[in-house]
């Protein structure tokens, strides 16, 4: 054995000194600029790809890490939805974005609801505006300037549209099913907000008032500029446990305690009218924003953002924006 290591390596004593002093150098050297680089690397890793990938935001199964939502507040910026003069509450805006759109994920799951690569195309259509008569390969084209635009990738800009196309199918199924025309009251309303509110807009009527004056200094409504002239409305506009009272009476009610608030309506004229495409909007944003507070409450939502996460953040866009 000891004849074959001395045929394959020679006698040690027979090797050069110099030779084998310098071999020895460079080889310490080698290993030394590897051990280095090595470091450069590590410290590299640790400090700019590791937290990248740390999850910063969670909803319900979702995980969000730094570096999608670092995208995602970029987009923003080039889109004009970035408040100067207040960086991290428009961070905060966006990463509630962010959240929105994963929750109508969730509740389009729960109803069944999915987007085919036909409704996810007609939503890139209707988002930048093209009609039909643009070709797939203009819309192609469009498409790639707009992404540039709003610093976005492909895949992140195709789940802002999901989540719109999910949206507008989850709303179909509320407004969908509604007839052409249906029995409606026209009506004057008080949303007081508080019982203490309500008591003191029913005094002030009691004491002959008009319902527009009283309506203007108590209603949280927003017809309470108008008056609270609500105008004509069909079942499903109103507050259901309102709806009940509504279609029952003619003339002024008393205070009426709902779940949702306290109010005080005037019904003026009951007919059967058209179900106009406004009252239609208005209805499945209603029923959605329902939908959207119960898929809220029961979700899971973790917001892992570190201070100084958000102060790079509120840096790097504030660099981006014009004049920050």
């Amino acid at each position: 054995m000891r004849r074959s290591f001395t045929n394959i390596f020679g006698n040690a004593s027979s090797v050069d000194p110099e030779r084998r002093n310098a071999v020895l150098l460079i080889g310490g050297i080698s290993l030394v600029v590897v051990f280095a680089f090595f470091l450069i690397a590590y410290g590299y890793y640790t400090d700019r790809v590791e937290p990248r990938r740390e999850n910063v935001l969670r909803v319900g199964d979702r995980h969000f890490n730094y570096a999608y939502v670092e995208r995602r507040i970029e987009s923003d910026v080039a889109r004009g939805l970035f408040d100067p003069s207040d960086i991290q509450n428009s961070i905060t805006q966006s990463l509630a974005r962010l959240q929105r759109e994963e929750l109508i994920r969730i509740i389009a799951k729960e109803r069944g609801v999915t987007a085919s690569q036909d409704d996810i195309d007609r939503g890139i259509r209707a988002t930048l505006g093209l009609g039909g008569d643009v070709t797939h390969d203009e819309m192609a084209s469009i498409l790639r300037r707009e992404m540039i635009r709003i610093k976005l990738p492909l895949d992140d800009y195709l789940e802002t549209i999901e989540a719109d196309v999910l949206r507008d199918k989850v709303e179909a199924q509320f407004t969908d099913p509604l007839p052409a025309e249906s029995e409606q009251v026209n009506l004057n309303l008080i949303a007081a907000g508080s019982q203490s509110n309500a008591i003191l807009a029913k005094q002030a009527l009691d004491a002959g008032q008009p319902f527009a004056d009283v309506a203007k200094q108590y209603s949280q409504d927003e017809s309470a500029s108008a008056g609270g002239a609500f105008g004509w409305s069909p079942k499903e506009l109103l507050d259901p446990e309102l709806a009940g009272i509504a279609f029952s009476i003619t003339g002024r009610s008393d205070v009426i305690e709902t779940t949702k608030d306290f109010y005080i309506i005037e019904v003026l004229d009951k007919q059967v009218r058209e179900v106009t495409r406004e009252m239609k909007i208005d209805i499945g944003n209603q029923e959605f924003q329902a939908l959207l507070e119960v898929a809220f409450n029961n979700t899971i939502l973790v917001y892992n953002l570190k201070p100084e996460q958000v102060q790079s953040l509120a840096n790097r866009v504030g660099a981006a924006i014009p004049g920050g």
